[in-house]
Formats: structure tokens, C-alpha cells, sequence
């Protein structure tokens, strides 16, 4: 369906704005319509209402996400595995040194 809220008219040629529209019904005869301004708004406002409804996330910005976190868990157990242990805490942070001269005469 053409909606006149999701068509942009530009050079002589009108452009559908319908991959960047969603609605959200709120009850059988009301309704949000929401007109994002670019790709990025849009994956971030319909996984935030996807979280929020406890579904999943299926945007390409929340699969990126999900692949550099598991990653970053597979290098994690990669280095368990070596034996190198992963401490819960920081190591502690140094003192000052005495002397902030570093250059040798």
C-alpha cells in the first residue's frame, strides 16, 4: 500500500520511503507510524522494540554485534585453554614513580 506519509517526491520521480516505515498498533484501531532517516535509526529503534518484546534482534548492526562478542568469547576460552588464566580482578594499578626524568646522559 501506497501511504502518502512514507513517499518523498525528489527530481521529478517520487521514492518510497517504506524500508525506512514501521508502525507500531497499540490497540485494533490505533497506531505509532514511525519514518526513520536513514538505515542505522531504523535497525536501532525496531531491535530496541524487539528486545523490548523479549524477540530477537535480526538487523545486520545487531549481527555484527552478536560476531564481535562471540568472537571476543572464543578468544577469551582460547586463552583458558592454553592454560593462561584469566583473572576475575585488574591487576593493580603501580605508583608513581620517584623521578619522571627518563632520558639518560
Amino acid at each position: 500500500k501506497e501511504c502518502p506519509h512514507i513517499m518523498k517526491e525528489g527530481k521529478g520521480k517520487k521514492e518510497s520511503l517504506a524500508p525506512l516505515a514501521f508502525s507500531v498498533l497499540y490497540d485494533p484501531e490505533g497506531s505509532l507510524n514511525f519514518l526513520a532517516p536513514n538505515d542505522y535509526v531504523y535497525d536501532l529503534w525496531t531491535d530496541g522494540i524487539k528486545a523490548l518484546l523479549e524477540q530477537e534482534m535480526t538487523s545486520e548492526l545487531a549481527q555484527k554485534d552478536v560476531e564481535i562478542l562471540l568472537g571476543m568469547e572464543m578468544k577469551l576460552a582460547l586463552l583458558d585453554t592454553e592454560g593462561i588464566p584469566v583473572p576475575n580482578q585488574p591487576p593493580p594499578i603501580p605508583e608513581d614513580p620517584k623521578d619522571y626524568n627518563f632520558c639518560c646522559e
